[in-house]
């Protein structure tokens, strides 16, 4: 198989929009948002470099309350040629990255499936998208994704915990 064969939907075993209704609607708001929250200008600088991504995670996963010692596994293996800036396979500690589209709102929504791989892009991978948003970039960011996601029909509210 040719390494960017290994990165297709099918292989990448990618629920369908069908299977994972809150997909799409999930990356729509998740460009707005960070296309509104970083302006142009900015978004060379908030490349992680590759060495930075797991030191990101860390500190975002313990900011955020976050108490495992277990810490994601990190490749950067997805080729341009995939489409694809990150994958994270349900029941894997892996964490898959295009080693030159480390921004921080990709790093932190591959972060957020690590956290809770049985959700797909639900109520629960986006509460927990907001408070890593919260630990790694601020309050008014996080209050931000919040705002795009329940303007895109989304309901984040509903994978808080009581």
């Amino acid at each position: 198989m040719n390494d960017d064969d290994q990165w297709s939907d099918s292989n990448l075993n990618l629920a369908s929009d069908e299977a994972d209704p809150h997909r799409r609607a999930v990356y729509d708001a998740e460009e707005v948002w960070w296309m509104e929250t970083c302006d142009e200008s900015e978004e060379d600088e908030t490349h992680l470099e590759p060495e930075m991504v797991v030191p990101y995670m860390v500190a975002a996963l313990q900011a955020g309350g976050w108490t495992t010692s277990e810490r994601p596994v990190v490749l950067f293996d997805i080729s341009t040629a995939s489409g694809f800036s990150g994958a994270h396979r349900p029941t894997s500690s892996t964490i898959h990255l295009h080693p030159e589209l480390c921004s921080p709102d990709h790093v932190l929504h591959e972060l957020s499936h690590w956290i809770d791989d049985q959700d797909g892009h639900g109520p629960i991978h986006q509460a927990n998208m907001v408070t890593l948003v919260h630990a790694a970039i601020g309050s008014e960011a996080a209050q931000h994704l919040l705002r795009t996601y329940r303007s895109f029909g989304l309901h984040p509210d509903e994978g808080l915990l009581p």
